[in-house]
């Protein structure tokens, strides 16, 4: 196996600042970690690593590893906002958006999701 050109060296490094951050911050988010305690340990941890970088493969991992930081504490934020369920949005009785649910009685009603049984078919005597 060769060694890695001089050009290729710091995208690898750049590559492993990249992964790095995304394991840890995956890590944090998945043990409970708030999105602003992530953002300030990558914050510091970034600012760190930028000033100690002294060659170009430092200064390729540390930048890119603010990057993804930045990127990936902003989508955790986005998963965190609350979204309005469709059916917050739909008039009383409509039926649900999913022909599966809507066929098994599911509609909007107050703002949610209800199940709304069929009527039962009138067996007959005989």
């Amino acid at each position: 196996m060769t060694a890695p050109t001089a050009a290729a060296q710091p995208r690898n490094a750049a590559r492993s600042g990249h992964d790095k951050v995304s394991l840890i911050i995956t890590t944090q988010a998945d043990r409970g970690m708030l999105a602003d305690a992530i953002q300030r340990h990558h914050e510091d941890h970034a600012a760190w690593l930028l000033s100690e970088a002294s060659t170009p493969d430092g200064r390729a991992f540390a930048q890119a590893y603010a990057e993804a930081a930045a990127i990936l504490v902003a989508d955790l934020r986005e998963l965190d906002s609350p979204v309005a369920p469709a059916a917050a949005t739909l008039p009383d009785g409509t039926p649900h958006a999913d022909p599966f649910l809507a066929e098994r009685g599911w509609q909007a009603q107050g703002g949610l999701y209800v199940r709304r049984p069929a009527a039962e078919p009138e067996m007959e005597a005989g």
